[in-house]
């Protein structure tokens, strides 16, 4: 729906410690397509949030990369914010909520976020836990990065999920041996 107050694009990474690569760029781009369609469809200037820290090979906050990367791809300097503490995507949640309690009016603000297609469901998991009530729109991952993002998410939902798994797991070892021992004892 083109009603968002806010849009919150997650960092990804910095090239060379300053420069916005193919994958974050992708997020970025996909952002402010969607507040250009915003604008153009329903006229209401939605406020891009740019959210991600520092890390220690990087020169500038990622927020702060990708804010500049957005006002030379289009975005109004008016309609953005920087979230620069965050260094991972529970965080990036956390944080751009207490962002735009700051400067919001509306006590419920209507947000999306904006990630790599193969982050989406995770990263949506991450918004109710930060009790963000928000929907996920993903970028476009280039192919060559697919195998190992999906592989890399999967095993970060497996841990944030672990009892289940091991519960799971458990369930599956203890009827394959319930079963093992059924067919010996049948084939007798």
């Amino acid at each position: 729906r083109n009603n968002k107050d806010f849009i919150i694009v997650l960092g990804a990474g910095l090239v060379d410690g300053h420069k916005v690569g193919r994958l974050l760029g992708s997020r970025i781009n996909r952002g402010i397509a969607f507040y250009n369609h915003q604008i153009h469809k329903a006229n209401k200037h939605a406020k891009l949030i740019f959210s991600g820290g520092q890390g220690s090979d990087e020169k500038v906050p990622e927020g702060v990369a990708m804010q500049q990367y957005a006002w030379e791809h289009g975005a109004r300097k008016a309609d953005t914010l920087v979230e620069d503490q965050s260094v991972n995507t529970s965080q990036n949640m956390q944080f751009s909520k207490q962002l735009i309690s700051k400067v919001s009016n509306d006590s419920q603000p209507k947000v999306v976020f904006v990630t790599s297609n193969y982050h989406t469901l995770r990263a949506g998991i991450l918004a109710r836990k930060a009790g963000l009530d928000a929907f996920g729109i993903g970028a476009k991952t280039p192919f060559y990065y697919l195998p190992n993002a999906v592989i890399r998410e999967y095993l970060a939902l497996a841990v944030m999920h672990k009892k289940f798994h091991l519960v799971m797991l458990g369930l599956i070892l203890v009827s394959s041996i319930a079963l093992g021992i059924l067919a010996w004892v049948s084939s007798r």
